[in-house]
């Protein structure tokens, strides 16, 4: 299971804490499961391509993850 910011999905894929190309080894201590999305935005952001830019998604229960949405603050819109 991936439990990356806290979701609960299926882990697809070993990722590398360590990037085996920034002399990580490819020993169990230095894997970890994670679905997709997560392995891609994880190898993006070790690689310099993509910064993070705060939490995306939603937990569990389907409440935002990021601290600055407006549902955390009592903002959200308004239908209509």
């Amino acid at each position: 299971m991936c439990l990356a910011n806290g979701r609960t999905t299926e882990a697809t894929r070993v990722d590398h804490i360590k990037p085996l190309d920034h002399g990580g080894s490819d020993e169990d201590s230095n894997t970890r499961n994670l679905c997709q999305p997560h392995h891609l935005e994880v190898t993006a952001e070790q690689f310099g391509h993509q910064r993070k830019a705060g939490k995306r998604g939603c937990d569990a229960s389907g409440r935002p993850l990021d601290p600055n949405h407006p549902w955390k603050h009592g903002k959200a819109r308004q239908p209509g």
